[in-house]
């Protein structure tokens, strides 16, 4: 069996199959596939394109030359002239709709492919992080009702949560404690390590605080809250500030002995007594806390004040509060101090302070 095409009024073949042979393509064919058969129960022969053009319409032969059992010849010859339709335009807004219908259905399982996918890595990293700092579920990390601070000697080395009554009468508040050296522990007032919480927030939302006090969640204790616990201690405090770089895992350590945060009008920010030339948070210091909505920043750029901090004019040289996740420059996790640029951002960070003058121990 042979199918032909006549070109220029001369047959040219383009596939044949044979009792000994599958069915062949000829180079004429130009990419077309072949299939067929020829045997004592099966016989047919058929070509076909993957994307027919327009020049194959035109007259096709089927041929089909043997011999009888008796030894005579026989053939048949029988043409059919195919032809090349353009799609109507209804029926191209027809197959493009189903086209869509399918890649929004398409769209719609990998959303979910890619929503189980983060939904499994977030409790990977949660796992990992539980497991790397030995941490218990936050709903089992009970609130110590006995302990009169962070500074109480019952407190075992790590994480505890306390509720702390201030002697202003304005009601208990919710404490992370890091006790690095039994009897002597840490406030933490701000904790960054995963982006799950976003720090582009109003005045207001910094004042009173957001995100849950916990040792293994994200959170900002908040301004009047920091600022009752600094004064319940006198406002006699130093400020320790941990840091872990992004990309390199390096941790880095600043200790102020000197911290205090302004009344209301502005929450004014006093960082002092650890000698950082003028390119750590001691350029920060006298800055008064600025948000998007509540601008005391004396002309720092808005592109630069993507979160609240205590912005100077120029800036300043920290802003532990910036855009986690970015890998460098003015708007990211940065202490420049710590390069001489703002090139290498921060992963994690723990703001923390304890009484001073009491000694301030690494």
């Amino acid at each position: 069996l042979s199918i032909k095409k006549v070109q220029n009024d001369v047959p040219v073949t383009l596939a044949v199959v044979t009792p000994l042979s599958a069915a062949n393509v000829m180079p004429e064919a130009r990419a077309a596939k072949a299939h067929g058969a020829l045997d004592h129960s099966t016989n047919y022969l058929n070509i076909s394109w993957k994307n027919p053009e327009s020049d194959l319409a035109g007259e096709y032969i089927c041929e089909g030359i043997g011999v009888e059992a008796s030894g005579k010849n026989i053939a048949f010859s029988d043409s059919i002239f195919v032809s090349y339709e353009y799609a109507s335009t209804e029926e191209y807004v027809s197959t493009l709709f189903q086209l869509h219908k399918e890649l929004d259905q398409s769209q719609a399982k990998l959303n979910a492919a890619y929503a189980a996918g983060n939904k499994t890595q977030s409790e990977l990293v949660e796992t990992q992080t539980r497991l790397s700092r030995r941490q218990l579920p936050d709903d089992c990390i009970p609130v110590v009702s006995n302990a009169t601070g962070c500074d109480d000697p019952k407190l075992t080395v790590g994480y505890h949560i306390l509720e702390i009554v201030p002697k202003d009468g304005l009601g208990p508040i919710k404490v992370l404690c890091h006790v690095r050296i039994q009897g002597e522990g840490w406030i933490v007032f701000q904790k960054r390590f995963d982006g799950s919480v976003d720090f582009y927030r109003n005045f207001r939302d910094y004042e009173v605080g957001f995100g849950t006090v916990s040792p293994s969640t994200e959170f900002w204790l908040g301004l009047e809250n920091l600022r009752r616990l600094l004064v319940d201690n006198g406002d006699e405090n130093g400020l320790r500030v941990d840091m872990t770089e992004r990309g390199t895992a390096f941790n880095f350590t600043r200790i102020y002995p000197i911290f205090r945060v302004g009344p209301g009008d502005g929450y004014t920010l006093i960082a002092d007594g650890y000698s950082d030339g003028g390119k750590g948070l001691s350029e920060n210091s006298g800055a008064k806390f600025s948000t998007y909505d509540n601008d005391h920043s004396l002309g720092c750029p808005s592109s630069l004040r993507l979160a609240g901090w205590w912005f100077h004019e120029g800036c300043g040289f920290v802003n532990l509060n910036g855009l986690w996740g970015l890998a460098s420059g003015e708007a990211s996790m940065f202490w420049y101090e710590i390069y001489n640029h703002p090139t290498h951002s921060m992963q994690a960070t723990e703001m923390k302070f304890r009484p001073f003058p009491s000694p301030v121990r690494v």
